[in-house]
C-alpha cells in the first residue's frame, strides 16, 4: 500500500487522489481537500474544536467520504505496540505510525514544513520516518520540509565540517 498523507503548508503539490495506487489521508481540518480523503485524521480533543475549526466541522465527521480517526476510533494500542513507543506530539505523527503499523511500502508527505516552532514535532516526525526507513518502507518529503537536514551556526553542512 502506498500512502500520501497530505499537509497544509503553502506551495504542496496535488494530491494522487486519482491515482488508484494511492490513499491519500489527511486532516478534518484541511479546507480544501477534508472530505476527499481516504482516511481522515481528528486526534485533538473535542474541547479544543472552537479554537481553530470551521463553522461546520463537527458535521465534517460524518460527511468525510473517508474513514475518520478520532481519539476513540484510532487503534492506539496496536499502533503503539508497533511503533515500540507512545510518541504521538502532532496530528502527523498519528498518521504516519498508523501507515508504518499498517505496512505500508511507501509514505509520500505533501505539504508539510519543519520549521522552529514546530521543534518537537519535527522530532517526533523524525523518529517515525526513520522507523519507516528502517523497516524498509520508502519516505519522501518536499525539500522545504527539512527533515532530517542539519541546521548549525558554526557547521553549515554537518557537524565538525568546516
Amino acid at each position: 500500500m502506498k500512502v500520501a498523507i497530505v499537509g497544509l503548508a503553502d506551495g504542496r503539490a496535488d494530491p494522487p487522489f486519482e491515482d488508484p495506487n494511492w490513499e491519500v489521508w489527511g486532516f478534518l481540518f484541511d479546507p480544501e481537500y477534508w472530505w476527499r480523503f481516504d482516511r481522515v485524521f481528528e486526534m485533538h480533543d473535542p474541547a479544543m474544536f472552537p479554537d481553530y475549526a470551521p463553522e461546520n466541522y463537527i458535521e465534517r465527521f460524518s460527511d468525510a467520504n473517508g474513514l475518520v480517526y478520532h481519539q476513540d476510533a484510532y487503534p492506539l494500542g496496536e499502533v503503539v505496540r508497533t511503533i515500540g513507543a507512545d510518541y504521538f506530539v502532532c496530528s502527523l505523527s498519528y498518521a504516519l505510525a498508523l501507515a508504518i503499523h499498517m505496512r505500508a511500502t511507501s509514505i509520500d508527505l505533501i505539504g508539510f514544513e519543519a520549521l522552529d516552532e514546530y521543534a518537537d514535532q519535527r522530532c517526533n516526525s523524525e523518529y517515525l520516518i526513520g522507523l519507516a526507513r528502517g523497516r524498509g518502507i520508502d519516505v519522501t518529503w518536499p525539500q522545504s520540509a527539512s527533515f532530517l537536514t542539519y541546521e548549525h551556526p558554526d557547521f553549515p553542512d554537518r557537524y565538525g565540517y568546516m
